[in-house]
């Protein structure tokens, strides 16, 4: 644009100063150019959290193998204690055909 950006009106309607106008400016197109030595974007923090999520499944997969494996024992414990099971048979009385009430049967 050639001209003042600021123009006012006078009394006989014509603009003071005159008003800009639009001159042809010839460019010359230059090529859009790509940086050629952009390194590659760090995907360290990426590769790291998959390790991580990896890690945590596997461990999950091995608790819950553990856990179900645990439960079809069915009454067995492991303990690191030593216990006798051996019942006291000295307080163990047999009578053949007793009931409740003391009546043995002959």
């Amino acid at each position: 644009m050639v001209g003042r950006s600021v123009i006012e009106c006078s009394e006989d309607n014509t603009f003071v100063p005159p008003p800009p106008t639009c001159k042809l400016v010839t460019a010359t197109t230059t090529a859009a150019t790509t940086p050629t030595n952009v390194p590659p974007p760090n995907r360290t923090g990426m590769i790291i959290g998959i390790i991580i999520a990896v890690v945590v499944v596997v461990v999950i997969i091995i608790v819950v193998i553990c856990y179900f494996k645990k439960g079809r024992k069915g009454g067995q414990y492991v303990t690191s204690e030593k216990v006798t099971m051996n019942p006291q048979f000295e307080q163990v009385q047999e009578r053949p055909n007793c009931d409740e009430t003391s009546n043995c049967l002959a």
